[in-house]
C-alpha cells in the first residue's frame, strides 16, 4: 500500500508540473508568436516588399531559447534521487560551465575568470544541473552585471571531524540587484529589468537546482 501510495503521489506531482508547463508555455510564447506572425502578415501583404529577415531570426531565437529553458526547468523539476552522482568534481564543473560562454563573453568585450582548486568534491549532486546553474548565473552576470566576472570556488571547514563546505561565487562589477527585488528576480517569468532580454527563466533554474 505504502508504494503505491507514493506511486501516485509522484504520478499526482508530475502531472501538476506538465500543467503548470503548458499554462507557462502558452503564456510566455504567445508575444513572441504573435510578433513573428505580423512580421510575416506584413510581408505578404506589402505586395513584394523585402522580409526583415534579421528580425525573424531574432524572434526564432527567443521563441527557441523560452522553449529550451521551459523544457529544462520542468526536467530538474521531476528529477528523481536516482539522477544524483555519488561525487562531482564542482571545480571542474565550473570551468565547463565558464568556457560554455566564453565566446558570448569575449563578444561583450567583457572577461572571465575561474579561480578554483583543482578538485573540490561534493557529494549527493547532478553535475549536468550544477553546470546549468552555474552557466545561467554567468549569463546573468554578462547581460546585467558590468565589468570582469570571477567564478569562486572555495572550501571550508576540512578538519579531522569535518567533511567540508563548499561555496561557489558568481561576481561582477555591476550595481547588483535592489533589496527590494531580491526575492522577486527568482520567481518564473520575473525580471529586475523588463526592458533586458530573456524570459526571466534563468534565476528560477538557479534557485531550483541550488535548493535540491
Amino acid at each position: 500500500m505504502t508504494a503505491f501510495n507514493g506511486a501516485l503521489d509522484r504520478l499526482s506531482r508530475a502531472y501538476l508540473l506538465e500543467k503548470r508547463l503548458t499554462a507557462d508555455a502558452a503564456h510566455e510564447l504567445r508575444t513572441p508568436l504573435a510578433v513573428l506572425r505580423m512580421r510575416l502578415e506584413s510581408a505578404r501583404l506589402s505586395g513584394g516588399a523585402p522580409l526583415d529577415w534579421q528580425a525573424v531570426n531574432r524572434d526564432f531565437g527567443q521563441i527557441d531559447r523560452l522553449t529550451a529553458q521551459l523544457l529544462d526547468l520542468a526536467r530538474k523539476e521531476q528529477a528523481g534521487a536516482t539522477d544524483r552522482q555519488p561525487s562531482v568534481n564542482l571545480s571542474r564543473t565550473a570551468r565547463e560551465a565558464a568556457a560554455s560562454v566564453l565566446p558570448l563573453v569575449e563578444q561583450a568585450g567583457r572577461s572571465l575568470n575561474v579561480v578554483a582548486p583543482d578538485r573540490v568534491e561534493i557529494a549527493n549532486a547532478v553535475e549536468a544541473d550544477l553546470r546549468d546553474m552555474l552557466r545561467n548565473l554567468i549569463e546573468n552576470a554578462l547581460t546585467h552585471g558590468d565589468g570582469p566576472i570571477t567564478v569562486t570556488v572555495t572550501v571550508t571547514g576540512t578538519g579531522a571531524r569535518d567533511c567540508g563546505f563548499a561555496t561557489i561565487k558568481v561576481e561582477d562589477e555591476g550595481h547588483g540587484v535592489p533589496d527590494s527585488l531580491r526575492e522577486v528576480v527568482f520567481e518564473r517569468f520575473r525580471k529586475g529589468d523588463a526592458s533586458t532580454p530573456g524570459a526571466g527563466l534563468g534565476l528560477a533554474i538557479v534557485r531550483h537546482v541550488a535548493r535540491e
